[in-house]
C-alpha cells in the first residue's frame, strides 16, 4: 500500500485510521497477557462509511501517487470482491506479539470466534497477505478462494473462507 519510503508513516496513519474504526463495530479481543489480539466482524456490519473510505484513500495518496492510489483501492475492491454475500464473520485482524509466535497465541485468539460462528452457523472470511500464515488459516479449516496480485509487486492478497463445522 505504502511504497518506499513511504511505508511507516503511512501503514501507522492506516492504521490509526482502521483499528478505531473496527474496534467500535466489531469485536475486538486481547488476550490476557497481551499477546495475541484479533478484531472481528459480526455478520452484516460494514467496516467503513463513505467518508472512512475517503479518509483511506486521502492517507494513500499522501503517501505514495495517484496511479499508485488508484491500483491500491481497485486491488482492495478485487479481494474483497471474493467475500460472500451471505452473512459472515469478518477476521479484519489478527497479531501475535513477535516474541510469542509460534506458541499457539493465534490459534487460541482466533478459535473463540471460530467457536461462535459453528455455534450460530455463520461462516467466517479472512484476507491473507502472508504466505506463512495460509498454513495455519488452513489448520483451522479456511481455504484459500482466490490469489489477487497486488501493486508493484507486493504481496499476494489471499480471501480465504471458513464453512461453519
Amino acid at each position: 500500500m505504502f511504497p518506499g519510503d513511504g511505508f511507516s508513516a503511512g501503514i501507522s496513519e492506516w492504521f490509526h485510521l482502521v483499528v478505531p474504526i473496527a474496534f467500535t463495530k466489531g469485536h475486538t479481543y486481547l488476550d490476557t497477557d497481551r499477546s495475541a489480539a484479533t478484531v472481528w466482524l459480526p455478520p452484516d456490519v460494514e467496516l467503513a462509511r463513505p467518508e472512512d473510505y475517503q479518509a483511506a484513500a486521502a492517507i494513500v495518496a499522501q503517501h505514495s501517487t495517484p496511479d499508485h492510489a488508484t491500483a491500491v483501492f481497485q486491488t482492495i475492491g478485487a479481494a474483497g470482491s471474493h467475500r460472500p454475500s451471505d452473512p459472515n464473520w469478518q477476521l479484519v485482524y489478527v497479531g501475535v506479539a513477535p516474541g510469542a509466535q509460534g506458541r499457539g497465541y493465534g490459534q487460541q485468539a482466533v478459535a473463540g470466534t471460530l467457536s461462535v460462528c459453528d455455534t450460530q452457523g455463520f461462516p467466517a472470511y479472512l484476507h491473507s497477505t502472508n504466505p506463512r500464515n495460509v498454513p495455519f488459516y488452513e489448520r483451522l479449516g479456511f481455504r484459500v478462494l482466490a490469489e489477487v496480485p497486488t501493486v508493484e509487486g507486493g504481496p499476494i492478497i489471499r480471501p480465504m473462507l471458513r464453512q461453519p463445522r
